[in-house]
């Protein structure tokens, strides 16, 4: 399976892979990376999920739409 890394360094998990792993969104993640072996590896912590405002700070900031005015 191949994915693709965005410009800013993220990568997206394949929703197939994130159900067999039971990640959920907002769940907290482990990653280390093993020079040896070039493998990385992802854990999740405690299960633990992002809470209030930890969660907003993560959503991606959109513009407000503009209200087209009817004449």
């Amino acid at each position: 399976m191949e994915i693709i890394a965005l410009p800013q360094g993220h990568v997206v998990l394949p929703l197939e892979i994130c159900r067999k792993l039971e990640i959920e969104a907002g769940m907290r993640l482990e990653i280390e990376f093993d020079r040896k072996t070039g493998c990385i590896r992802l854990r999740p912590i405690n299960h633990g999920h992002v809470l209030g405002n930890e969660r907003e700070k993560l959503k991606p900031k959109r513009k407000p739409l503009e209200k087209k005015r009817l004449k």
